[in-house]
C-alpha cells in the first residue's frame, strides 16, 4: 500500500511540475497560480481596445494583429471605467505587462 501511495504521489508531483513550468513563462511578481488569471485579465482589457479599432503594437499584435480602424481605440466612458477596474486587478495580482498564454 505504501508503494502504491508513493507511486500515485510521484505521478501527481510530476504533473504539477509540468504545469508549474508551463505557467513560469508568464509570471512577473504574480504567483504561478495567478498567472492564468493575469492572462485572462490582460485579454479582457485589450479586447475592449480591439473592439474600438485600437492599433496594437507589441504583445497585443500577436493576438489581434494591427487591427486599426476608426475610432482607433477611442473608448467610451463606460469602457474606460472597465479598463481601469481590470488594470487595478492586474496591479493587485502583480501581473506582468505582457503575459503569455499558458495553454
Amino acid at each position: 500500500m505504501y508503494d502504491t501511495l508513493r507511486r500515485i504521489t510521484g505521478i501527481a508531483l510530476a504533473g504539477a511540475t509540468l504545469l508549474l513550468s508551463a505557467y513560469g513563462g508568464m509570471v512577473g511578481t504574480a504567483t504561478r497560480a495567478e498567472a492564468g488569471m493575469c492572462y485572462d485579465l490582460w485579454y479582457q482589457r485589450n479586447a475592449i481596445f480591439a473592439q474600438r479599432g485600437y492599433c496594437f503594437k507589441g504583445c497585443g499584435r500577436r493576438v489581434w494583429g494591427k487591427n486599426c480602424f476608426p475610432p482607433y481605440g477611442e473608448l467610451t466612458g463606460y469602457q474606460w471605467s472597465r479598463v481601469k477596474q481590470i488594470q487595478a486587478r492586474e496591479r493587485a495580482l502583480g501581473c506582468p505587462s505582457c503575459p503569455q498564454s499558458w495553454q
